[in-house]
Parts: C-alpha cells; structure tokens; sequence
C-alpha cells in the first residue's frame, strides 16, 4: 500500500509540474530572416510618422504656431478680456474703508468724508446720484438734526444699503 501512495504522489508531482510548464513561456528562438510585418493604412501610418517628427522637434512646433497665431490671439485677447482699471493700492483701500463707513456709520461717512473732503463716491455709485446731490442728502437727511422729513433720493428705495 506504501507504493501505490508514494506512486499516486510521484505522479500528481509529474503532471503538476507538466501543467506549470505549459503556462510558462518557452524561449523564444527568432530566425534572422523572420520580421515583424504590421498592416496599417497609409494615412495612418503618415498620421503616426508625423506625430514622432512633431515630438521630436516640439519646441520649433510651438514657435511656428505661435507666429502663425499671433494676430489671431492678440486680437481675441482684446476683445474677450475687459480691461483692468489700473488702481493704486492706497486708492483701493480708502473705497473700501468708504464703503464700509457708508454701510455702518452713514453719518460719519457723510461729515468725514462727503462734506469735509467731498469724496461721496459711494453714495454717487450706489444710489446713482451728482455729487450735489449726495452732499445735499447728507446736509438735508443725514446729518441734519431736525425731526422733519427729508427728500430720500429714489436709489434708496430701489436698492439695498451698500
């Protein structure tokens, strides 16, 4: 009984072994005169060629299409893209602690800044108004002390508070 066993072992090692080596890829042996013969089409293959010349020479590509390109980019670039207003830093700083003042403090904003320096900015943008007009409302309506009603400009109604 001993035998037969290691008899049944020996051979599932033989045709496990066999099985495995036909998984495994034998070597290859190529014959000098054999080659690799890949059927394309011709607009393909040209298609193909000339992408490995433009990879070669990329940078001599870009060149040439950015001086065939140029009129057409510049002009699009012109008439896409609105100008920046050119500000300096210190101008946009004080807008935006106007604004601010505008928002929080109207009165002060309208005796700081509209009556004493006459930069109404603000109010002139925000409620559509002349300048006249602006320090005529903080005159009349902001800064006055009296109960009477004052005229209220129509961009009040029609717009929030900055």
């Amino acid at each position: 009984m001993k035998f037969s066993s290691s008899k049944l072992v020996i051979a599932t090692l033989l045709s496990a072994s066999s099985i495995a080596n036909g998984f495994l890829s034998a070597p290859v042996t190529t014959s000098p005169s054999s080659s690799t013969v890949l059927f394309l089409e011709d607009w393909v293959a040209d298609m193909i060629d000339g992408e490995l010349v433009r990879q070669s020479h990329k940078k001599e590509y870009e060149n040439e299409w950015m001086e065939k390109n140029r009129a057409a980019v510049l002009s699009r670039m012109e008439t896409d893209f609105v100008p920046v207003l050119e500000m300096d830093g210190d101008g946009f700083r004080q807008q935006r602690k106007d604004r601010l003042m505008a928002e929080k403090d109207p009165a002060k904003y309208c005796a700081d800044r509209c009556i004493t320096t006459g930069h109404c900015d603000v109010y002139e943008d925000f409620f559509e108004l002349s300048p006249e007009q602006v320090i005529e409302f903080c005159v009349d309506c902001v800064l006055s002390e009296e109960e009477e009603p004052c005229d209220i400009p129509d961009g009040f109604y029609d717009k929030l508070m900055p």
